[in-house]
C-alpha cells in the first residue's frame, strides 16, 4: 500500500477569548452576620470588662473565613491595653489564631481579625462574576478569592511567575 498523503490545515490565528460567566455556576449568599459572630463579640467585651479596660467592639465584618471585629476605644485608653490581651482574646474565642491590627487602615479602631467556626465556600463563578472581575480582558487572570473587605482577589499569572516559581523551589 502506498502512504496516504495528509494536506496541512492552516492555523488561523486568533485572539484568545476568555469563557463566558455564565459557565461557571454562583455560590451560595454570603452571610452579613451569624450567631457565631454575636458570641465572640460579647466574648471580647467581656475580656475587656475583665481587665478593666474601657473599650468595646463597635462593628465588625465577616468575611468567609475571617471576620474583623472593630474595637474603640475610650478617650484616654492606650492601644496597648487592647494588643497586650491578645492571649486572653484566644483564650476567650477558643481560637489560637486572632490577629490584632493596630489601627486599621483608614479608620481610628483597632482591629481584631478571627476565623469563623462557621465558614463559607467561595466559588469561582462568584470571584469571576464580580464587579472588578467583569473588566478584566487579561487571559491570564486567575481568580483566587475574596478578601476580608469583598474585594476580589485577581492576580494575573504573568505578575506572580517568580512568586510560583519560588514556592515550587522552596525558597
Amino acid at each position: 500500500t502506498e502512504p496516504i498523503e495528509i494536506p496541512k490545515a492552516e492555523k488561523v490565528k486568533r485572539p484568545y477569548l476568555l469563557p463566558a460567566p455564565g459557565l461557571l455556576a454562583a455560590g451560595t449568599t454570603p452571610k452579613t452576620k451569624s450567631a457565631a459572630n454575636e458570641l465572640i463579640v460579647k466574648a471580647i467585651n467581656d475580656v475587656f470588662k475583665e481587665f478593666d479596660i474601657q473599650a468595646r467592639v463597635s462593628d465588625f465584618q465577616r468575611g468567609p473565613t475571617v471576620s474583623r471585629y472593630e474595637v474603640e476605644l475610650a478617650p484616654g485608653v492606650k492601644v496597648e491595653a487592647v494588643t497586650r490581651l491578645t492571649n486572653n482574646i484566644s483564650y476567650a474565642v477558643a481560637s489560637n489564631e486572632v490577629r490584632i491590627l493596630a489601627p486599621i487602615p483608614g479608620k481610628s479602631a483597632i482591629g481584631i481579625e478571627i476565623p469563623n467556626t462557621d465558614r463559607e465556600i467561595v466559588s469561582l463563578g462568584d470571584v469571576l462574576k464580580s464587579k472588578s472581575a467583569t473588566g478584566v480582558q487579561h487571559p491570564l487572570t486567575i481568580g483566587v478569592g475574596f478578601q476580608l473587605d469583598k474585594i476580589d482577589n485577581l492576580p494575573y499569572l504573568e505578575l506572580l511567575y517568580s512568586d510560583i516559581i519560588l514556592s515550587a523551589t522552596s525558597f
